[in-house]
């Protein structure tokens, strides 16, 4: 938990500091970067993933409800764990790239 929203704070100042400096090279791209950090991985997790977590987790593993759900959850966690990735990896090369 530290990782992920410690990443996100960083993501936060810097386009601060971004919002602050306009005029700089590469400080729309730290703004971008921050949303899609933000966006993607802190407001995904928090509005997509951790309620079908607590789903999950209120389930008997053992049960028929349990299984049938589990079977929507890996698909549709799946799905959205690789929007999470893009967008990890999406504010990781804009920020990289704002550093040239």
């Amino acid at each position: 938990m530290l990782l992920m929203f410690g990443t996100g704070l960083a993501c936060i100042l810097l386009a601060i500091n971004a919002l602050l400096n306009l005029d700089e090279t590469g400080s729309t791209l730290r703004i971008v970067a921050a949303f899609a950090y933000v966006a993607g991985v802190i407001m995904l997790t928090g509005t997509y993933h951790v309620p079908r977590n607590n789903a999950l987790a209120a389930l008997d593993a053992g049960s028929h409800q349990g299984q049938a759900y589990w079977a929507i959850y890996l698909k549709e966690w799946v799905r959205m764990n690789h929007v999470r990735t893009a967008a990890s990896f999406l504010a990781a090369t804009m920020l990289i790239i704002s550093l040239q």
